[in-house]
């Protein structure tokens, strides 16, 4: 009695197996020395290889020579060897320039080169600069209420938290950081106005 019932347990098991597998799932499985892949993607690694090694001979084969760029540059600024151009080709629409070849020293081009304009986030890099001389690196810096609400680019401080200055440098070096700059300078100086007349003095 109790081997037929199990009999017949195992008879409805199997049943319930075959008719819960998908439709035509056998044709779907892919069998190679005894693994049985479900899918349809195929991953032929030599071709793959080759597919690479063209792809990035293709890539390199674009790219222009040192010498290509420099004779590209030459004739679309009309720069002919030492000469200096006497007009830049093309439109320029910045407010002024400057451009100085960096061996000899010679300005190649000055259109309103002593014109005052704004430093923008150029003067980070003094400010972190006069921090690095003025700081050790592992000094605690407060950030101010003034200092936590500067607008972007920053990186968040949180007002009345305390950072250590070298991170503060890092932030304003690498991430243009309105906030860390204000706190470092509020640090060293007092404040941001006094700050300025530091690096006016530097």
């Amino acid at each position: 009695m109790g081997s037929f019932f199990c009999r017949r347990l195992l008879s409805v098991f199997l049943l319930v197996f075959l008719l819960a597998s998908p439709a035509g799932a056998q044709n779907d499985v892919k069998k190679t020395k005894g693994v049985s892949l479900k899918t349809s993607h195929k991953f032929v690694p030599k071709q793959a290889k080759a597919k690479k090694k063209q792809y990035k001979k293709a890539r390199t084969a674009k790219r222009p020579s040192v010498q290509e760029l420099k004779r590209k540059v030459a004739e679309q600024y009309n720069v002919v060897a030492a000469e200096v151009p006497t007009e830049l080709q093309g439109k320029l629409t910045c407010r002024s320039a400057y451009v100085m070849d960096a061996k000899t020293g010679k300005v190649l081009y000055d259109l309103s080169a002593d014109r005052p304009g704004q430093p923008a986030s150029t003067i980070k890099v003094l400010t972190g600069l006069i921090a690095i001389e003025s700081f050790t690196g592992n000094e605690m810096v407060r950030a101010s209420a003034y200092a936590a609400n500067m607008p972007a680019s920053k990186i968040y401080l949180r007002k009345g938290a305390s950072y250590q200055a070298s991170d503060l440098i890092n932030a304003v070096l690498l991430a243009s950081a309105n906030d860390a700059s204000v706190a470092l300078a509020e640090k060293l100086a007092g404040s941001e106005q006094a700050f300025a007349r530091l690096m006016t003095k530097k």
